[in-house]
């Protein structure tokens, strides 16, 4: 079972998901992707950066 920190963990990387899913999405509505600055690249990458290395993580322990 998971203890208190990883439940807390992946909690506040969900809601951090979700916010920048949202404002992705609002800043994609209100200006278009042609329109996106840095800011909005590096939110997005950001977010892949911590995704991928959990999900590989997840991967081996799985399969170890």
């Amino acid at each position: 079972m998971a203890d208190a920190f990883t439940k807390e963990a992946f909690s506040l990387l969900g809601v951090g998901i979700m916010v920048v899913t949202l404002r992705t999405y609002t800043r994609w509505t209100l200006v278009g992707i042609r329109q996106f600055m840095l800011d909005d690249y590096l939110m997005v990458l950001a977010v892949v950066r911590t995704l991928v290395p959990l999900s590989w993580q997840s991967l081996f322990d799985i399969l170890i």
